[in-house]
This record gives C-alpha cells, sequence and structure tokens, in this order.
C-alpha cells in the first residue's frame, strides 16, 4: 500500500532500522537515531543496487516519487541511475561556471603546456578579440550553430579567412572538452565546416627545367648581394625551406658525415629533418663556414636585429636577375620535386622525405631511416644535373 505524508511524518524510531514501503521499490528507511531516508532499491547488471534520494522531510514524499519515476526512465533505457546522479555530482563538482568562456578559459589553461607561449597567446587573443565580446557568457549549451554563424562572420566580413578557419577550429576543441568534462552536448562548430569563404590557393611561382640554364647563367654573373646569391644556390642544392635556410647554424652541420641536422624547432613539422649534403653543397657550406667562423649562423648579418639573413634578401636577388613573380625561393621546393618525380629514378616516398613533408604515423618514423641512404644518392645526382644544366659537365 502508498505511503501517505502523514505515515511518512508519524515513522517514530526503533530498536533496529525499518522501511515502510511505497512501491515500485521506493521505500522510507527510518533509522535507530530518527534520521528518515529515501531509497529505492533495484537491479542493474545482474546486481542488487540501492539508489538514494534525500532525507525526509527535506525531500517530501511527492519530490521522492518524482525522483523515483525519472529512475525508473532510465532503467528502462538501459542506464544506471546510480551512475547517472554520480555523473551529476562529478558535474557539479566541476563548478556551475558552464559559460562558453569559462570552459574556453579552462581548455587553454590546460592545453598551453604543450604550446609554445607565443601559441599560447595568439590563441588567448583570438578568443579575446573574436569570440568573448559575443558569446562568452552564454551557457555552452545555449551557443547555437546560427549564432556562432554570425560571430565567425564578423571575421570573414574583414577578409580574414585563414582566421576565420583557425578561429572556428579553436571553438571546436573547446566545445569537445566540453563534451569530455560533461558540459556540452556536442561540437557545434563542426556543423559549420564549409560555411565561410576560402582563399584560392596560388602555388609559388617556379621554374621549369628548360628555363633553369638560363637562370643560373644570370645568376652565375651576379655580384651584387654575393651571400643571397649563394643562400640561392644552396637552396636548390637541398630544397630546404626559406626559412630553414636563413636561420642555419653552423652547429647544425657535420661535413665530415655530409649531413645536416635541423633541429625540431626550426622545422615546421616540429621534427629533425637530416639533409644529405651532395659533394657541391659540401663544397658551398665550407666556404660560407669559413666567412663566419666564430659566428653563430651560417648566413650572418650583423646589420639584421635577428642576426641571419633577412627574408627579402633572396627574393631581392631574384628581382635584380629578372625574376621577380616568376619565381621565389620556396619555388625551388617545387622545381626540385617535378624534375626528381619526372626522373622516375627516386621512389616517391624519398623525395617527400627530402622535402620534410611527414606525418605522424609509425611509417613515417620508419621511413625516415628507411631513405637516408636513397636521399644520399638522389641529392648527389641532383647536384650532378644542375651542374649539366649550368653546362659546367
Amino acid at each position: 500500500m502508498p505511503l501517505s505524508d502523514s505515515a511518512c511524518r508519524n515513522a517514530k524510531p526503533k530498536e533496529k532500522n525499518y522501511k515502510l514501503t511505497d512501491g515500485e521499490g521506493m521505500y522510507l528507511l527510518v533509522k535507530r537515531n530518527g534520521t528518515r531516508c529515501w531509497q529505492m532499491g533495484y537491479r542493474f547488471g545482474g546486481k542488487q543496487k540501492t539508489l538514494s534520494f534525500g532525507v525526509y522531510p527535506e525531500i517530501s514524499l511527492s519530490e521522492a516519487r518524482d525522483k523515483k519515476t525519472k529512475a525508473r526512465q532510465l532503467l528502462k533505457q538501459g542506464f544506471d541511475p546510480m551512475l547517472r546522479k554520480k555523473e551529476e555530482q562529478l558535474i557539479a563538482g566541476l563548478g556551475h561556471e558552464n559559460t562558453f568562456k569559462s570552459i574556453a578559459l579552462e581548455w587553454h589553461e590546460k592545453k598551453q603546456e604543450t604550446w609554445s607561449p607565443k601559441t599560447a597567446s595568439k590563441i588567448l587573443s583570438v578568443f579575446n578579440r573574436d569570440i568573448f565580446p559575443y558569446i562568452g557568457n552564454y551557457p555552452i549549451n545555449d551557443v547555437t550553430p546560427l549564432v556562432l554563424l554570425s560571430v565567425l562572420k564578423k571575421i570573414e566580413d574583414r577578409g580574414a579567412l585563414e582566421a576565420v578557419k583557425d578561429t572556428r577550429s579553436y571553438v571546436g576543441f573547446v566545445f569537445r572538452y566540453g563534451i569530455a568534462t560533461g558540459r556540452a552536448e556536442r561540437d557545434i562548430a563542426a556543423d559549420l565546416k564549409g560555411a565561410f569563404k576560402t582563399r584560392k590557393v596560388e602555388h609559388h611561382a617556379h621554374l621549369k627545367q628548360t628555363e633553369l640554364p638560363e637562370f643560373f647563367r644570370r645568376l652565375e654573373t651576379y655580384t651584387v648581394n654575393p651571400k643571397p646569391k649563394r643562400g640561392i644556390e644552396l637552396a636548390y642544392l637541398t630544397f630546404v625551406r626559406t626559412v630553414e635556410l636563413r636561420t642555419a647554424r653552423l652547429n647544425e652541420f657535420n661535413l665530415k658525415e655530409a649531413i645536416w641536422e635541423i633541429p625540431p624547432e626550426r622545422m615546421k613539422m616540429k621534427r629533425t629533418h637530416l639533409v644529405p649534403l651532395s659533394r657541391q653543397a659540401k663544397e658551398l657550406i665550407e666556404s660560407l663556414m669559413e666567412e663566419s667562423e666564430g659566428k653563430e649562423y651560417l648566413f650572418e648579418n650583423t646589420r639584421s636585429k635577428r642576426g641571419h639573413m633577412t627574408e627579402n634578401a633572396m627574393l631581392d636577388v631574384l628581382g635584380d636577375l629578372g625574376y621577380k613573380g616568376k619565381s621565389t625561393v620556396h619555388g625551388i621546393r617545387s622545381t626540385a620535386s617535378t624534375i626528381l618525380n619526372e626522373s622516375q629514378l627516386f621512389r616517391a616516398d624519398a623525395i617527400e622525405r627530402q622535402l620534410a613533408h611527414v606525418d605522424g604515423s609509425v611509417r613515417a618514423s620508419y621511413n625516415h631511416a628507411l631513405y637516408l641512404d636513397e636521399r644520399r644518392e638522389m641529392m648527389q645526382w641532383w647536384a650532378d644535373h644542375l651542374d649539366k644544366l649550368r653546362g659546367r659537365t
């Protein structure tokens, strides 16, 4: 027979704990000390369990029955109501600050240990400038795709198309962190993929093989800026990225082993990159090292605040030679890749490895060692091929 409120109110303690049954597994447990607790017995996963709803009269009979109904609905759906209760308690323990800003700052704090200070500062600046003023105080589950779209459109309207892409990505990370910590239902940023303009990809201008003899003829006679000129020559012999070349340090070169080891902090993919050096590359580096003896950089520049060759130095040489808009230093990589692939003498994976186009897989780590001998052979062939194009053989 179901309980009445008067029966609950008049229940007195006895020598032993006892139960007043209400039905469907729920009862009022009256303890010897006079405390009266609402509980529900149920089975889940083949085990008998007990769920507590609180103390009477703080939790009334009707409130306890509501809690029992919700618990039984969870059981019908295949969920353990005790586990759900623990989840709710955990969420409460994380704090009641469930605004987008509070969760974003929490995510940022946890992740910044894995970032450089520059990256951490950049991401926080993006949130402070473009996100928090508009949705920072929204409860995270109140941020709809339409609301987020209107916020990101503001960035798009000022023409910062790459910033839109990055910002949507950062917001997505926050939503996924919110999901992982039980405070967000789903990543709405994913719904907006493809909703914004994209900038047309412009490939770096580069020369074809048929254009190289004339290019090298002009380069050979150029005398205005000899060090940037030799930087271009070394770029052709190694086809590393421009910034990796400009900031090369003397201690990275092992001429005895004919290897240039670029440390991860200077690489785009943050992985050590080994560059096998051809005979021609070694000779050029040796001459540059003699000039830079006792200094830090291979392309030392005392007039630059950073101490090495500036970004525009080699581009200025290309302009002086009449190749402005026709070739860039970075485009040398495209020229080398095209010629090497068309030669069909070397595996595509070895060429990609030489270009430092590497993923984070186990296979990539394996290939790091596997292709070194092949790349040594390839880089010597490449240097000899350039000599033929120069008319030196």
